[in-house]
């Protein structure tokens, strides 16, 4: 086998091995039978968690703020307003906040990829769902930190 296939294979084991990893960390936050709704919820929030891990701890907080800002522009405006809320002591009680309980998902996520794939350096870009028997297949597009472009099966 020639050098660029190694290198092919390699990627290709790497990033069916992300796919894998993802299936694995939301697992215990779906139901028995996940519906595609419930995919479609977590996956993203695990994929920000994630790709947050990849970096040194002392820079998460700000990446985390970068992330929320390339995304829904409503999400970070209104995380805002609830994060000066609860600061000033004004609480909506009649509305739990549901981006708080958003933020706890992507730490939980931060803290599995820590726990479980400390040493992986993917950075997850995208992510597809296919219909597939009784379930579904998730793909995954990610890029390493040197730059390479991966797209993961599983």
């Amino acid at each position: 086998m020639g050098k660029a296939s190694r290198r092919k294979k390699d990627r290709h084991q790497e990033s069916s091995k992300l796919s894998n990893a993802i299936s694995i960390m939301i697992e215990p936050l779906l139901s028995k039978n996940p519906t595609e709704d419930e995919y479609r919820k977590v996956i993203p929030l695990a994929a920000v968690g994630w790709n947050v891990a990849v970096f040194p701890v002392e820079e998460r907080p700000a990446k985390l703020i970068e992330f929320l800002k390339s995304g829904d522009s409503s999400v970070l405006e209104e995380f805002e307003l609830e994060l000066k809320a609860a600061q000033s002591g004004v609480v909506n009680r009649e509305r739990p906040s549901h981006l708080i309980g958003m933020l706890e998902v992507v730490k939980y996520f931060i803290e599995r990829k820590d726990e479980l794939y400390p040493n992986d350096k993917h950075f997850i870009v995208d992510f597809d769902l296919v219909p597939e028997g009784q379930g579904f297949r998730i793909t995954i597009s990610s890029v390493h930190s040197d730059g390479k472009v991966d797209k993961s099966l599983h």
